[in-house]
């Protein structure tokens, strides 16, 4: 049988399989992300509507807390998303 002939190197096809493995990789950070922002708002909502209930003081304390078990919550989900604007909460919950 005769033996194959070596392919020569081809840049653009090198080119092409990085774009692919570019792309393929970008949608499965997307996809982390958006998976790791909806546990933050499922936690959010689920902490949010006892606190509505509840008087100012009692409400800023218990604030703090829910700001310390998101951060490690987002910190055991290995989140980016830690950079949370937390103003934005707290003007809803006031």
């Amino acid at each position: 049988m005769p033996k194959r002939k070596k392919q020569a190197f081809n840049l653009s096809r090198l080119v092409t399989m990085r774009k692919k493995q570019s792309r393929k990789k970008q949608a499965e950070e997307k996809n982390r992300i958006s998976v790791n922002w909806t546990e933050y708002i499922k936690l959010l909502d689920e902490r949010m509507k006892p606190l509505k209930k509840l008087n100012g003081d009692v409400l800023r304390t218990d604030f703090e807390q829910l700001q310390d078990e998101i951060t490690r919550v987002l910190k055991k989900l290995n989140s980016d998303i830690l950079t949370t604007d937390y103003g934005q909460v707290q003007d809803e919950i006031t």
